[in-house]
C-alpha cells in the first residue's frame, strides 16, 4: 500500500494547470507585483513554485505565496494552500482549508482530506471518514482517488474467520444409522509462561507519522531527526499495513507533551502514545 507521502505527492500532478513559460524579466515583474500586494500575481507565483514552472519546485515558497494570495482575497488560493500544506507534511495546518474546499466539492481537497484522516497525519485517525472523503473524490473521477480507495478497501477488509470447532460423531452401535453430531470446542493451547521483569509503569512515546510504505517512514525520519534529542530512540513499529515513526521513551506524559508541542510549532504531526504499564 502506498504511503500518505506518495498519495499526497500525486496532488502535484493534478494541481492547477501549468502556465506559459516566462522569461527572466517576466518572472521578476511577476514577483515584484506579488510582493506589492497583487493577489493574482501571488497566486501565480505560488503555482510556479508548486509545479516547478520557470523556477525549481519549492513547496515552502509555494506555501508562502498561496497564503499571501489567500489573505489578499484570491478565492482559489486557500484551496491550493491547503493542498500544499498537506503535501508538505503539515496536516494540522492544512485541515481547515481542505475541509472548507472539500465541502464545496473540490475533488482534490476531498482526496487530500481523506488521506490525512485515514492515516492520521497531524490529525486524529478516522479511517471511516477518511475513506468517505476519498470515495467522494473517486466518484468525481479523480484517478488518484480511485486508486487510493481500492487500496484503503483492501487494508480495511476483515481478516478471515477462524475455523469452525471440531466435530465428533457419536454412533449408537445398536442402531448404526442413527448418528449424532456433537460440537466440541478444540482444547485451549497451553500458555507458555515466560520469565519477564515486572512492569515498571507506563512508557510514553511520540508518534511522528504514519505511513503505508516503510521506505517513506524512513525517508520522513531523515528529514526530522535533526530536531529530535539524541537521547531519544527511534523505532518503526508495523501494525497491519502501516509503519509508524515513534521516538522515546519519555518518563512521563508531560515530557512527551512538551516534545510534541515543540513539533507542533514547526507544523509537524506529533501524538503522545502510551504503552506498557
Amino acid at each position: 500500500m502506498r504511503g500518505q507521502a506518495a498519495f499526497l505527492a500525486a496532488l502535484v500532478a493534478i494541481g492547477v494547470p501549468a502556465g506559459a513559460a516566462m522569461t527572466a524579466a517576466e518572472f521578476d515583474k511577476l514577483q515584484s507585483s506579488a510582493t506589492s500586494g497583487n493577489a493574482d500575481a501571488a497566486f501565480r507565483l505560488g503555482r510556479a513554485y508548486k509545479l516547478g514552472e520557470d523556477v525549481p519546485a519549492d513547496l515552502d515558497k509555494a506555501e508562502h505565496w498561496f497564503e499571501r494570495a489567500a489573505k489578499l482575497g484570491n478565492a482559489k488560493a486557500a484551496t491550493e494552500l491547503g493542498l500544499v500544506l498537506a503535501q508538505n507534511g503539515k496536516g494540522r495546518a492544512a485541515l481547515p482549508f481542505l475541509q472548507q474546499a472539500a465541502e464545496k466539492g473540490d475533488a482534490r481537497a476531498q482526496y487530500a482530506l481523506g488521506t490525512l484522516l485515514f492515516g492520521g497525519q497531524g490529525v486524529a485517525v478516522d479511517a471511516a471518514q477518511g475513506r468517505d472523503w476519498v470515495k467522494r473524490a473517486a466518484k468525481a473521477g479523480l484517478p488518484a482517488a480511485i486508486e487510493a480507495l481500492a487500496i484503503m478497501d483492501k487494508s480495511l477488509a476483515p481478516a478471515k474467520t477462524a475455523s469452525k470447532p471440531y466435530q465428533i460423531v457419536s454412533i449408537d452401535m445398536k442402531a448404526p444409522v442413527a448418528a449424532k453430531v456433537i460440537d466440541v470446542k478444540p482444547p485451549p493451547r497451553p500458555v507458555e509462561k515466560l520469565s519477564r521483569p515486572a512492569p515498571q509503569g507506563p512508557v510514553w512515546r511520540a508518534q511522528l507519522g504514519t505511513f503505508s510504505v516503510a521506505e517513506n517512514a524512513q525517508r520522513y525520519w531523515r528529514t526530522v531527526k535533526a530536531s529530535v534529542p539524541p537521547s531519544l530512540r527511534v523505532t518503526f513499529p508495523v501494525s497491519g499495513t502501516l509503519t509508524r515513526v515513534m521516538v522515546g521513551p519519555f518518563a512521563a506524559k508531560d515530557e512527551a507533551a512538551r516534545f510534541c508541542a515543540a513539533q507542533h510549532k514547526k507544523d509537524r504531526e506529533c501524538l503522545e502514545v502510551r504503552s506498557g504499564g
